[in-house]
Parts: structure tokens; sequence; C-alpha cells
């Protein structure tokens, strides 16, 4: 595994925890 491919996965980690955050939060701000 070469450092590109480390940081992509890092990065799409980064954006998958984020759009949760904002998935959850948008459902908390709608109910």
């Amino acid at each position: 595994m070469d450092r590109k491919s480390s940081r992509f996965i890092a990065i799409a980690g980064l954006v998958v925890i984020i759009a949760v955050v904002a998935v959850a939060y948008a459902l908390g701000v709608g109910r």
C-alpha cells in the first residue's frame, strides 16, 4: 500500500464521517 492510496482512504473516511454527521444533524433539525 503506497502513500497515495492510504491518503485517499483517509480522505474518503473523513468524507463519510462528515456526510453521516450532516445527515444526522439534518434529521435532528427536521424533527
